[in-house]
């Protein structure tokens, strides 16, 4: 990211036409998108743009949902997952869940 006039006036241009587009279906996002970078990014350069902006992130940031990457685990092949059981066990089970079943032994 560059942090200089031409990109704050990139911004500023973006931050003032965004809104006035019709036809653009994440426009709100790209917008929020733009207001958190000059947020989390300050410089001099943005000075202007952040103060014209500074109510707007906490709100942005307060609706974001952030998962923690290092809790990650890659989903286990069904096909491959060895289930063991007690056959006694189970035989109690089926009996409590239908008095029904007869089981030959």
């Amino acid at each position: 990211m560059q942090q200089n006039e031409k990109s704050a006036q990139l911004f500023d241009t973006l931050l003032n036409h965004l809104p006035l587009q019709t036809r653009m279906p994440d426009k709100k996002g790209i917008i929020n998108e733009v207001i958190i970078e000059i947020w989390e990014h300050p410089c001099p350069a943005y000075a202007r743009l952040r103060e014209k902006i500074k109510t707007q992130p906490k709100e942005i940031l307060k609706r974001r949902i952030n998962f923690p990457m290092d809790e990650y685990h890659e989903p286990t092949d069904p096909t491959k997952v060895k289930i063991r059981y007690d056959i006694d066990s189970l035989v109690r089970y089926l009996k409590q869940a239908d008095n029904c079943f007869t089981i030959a032994g």
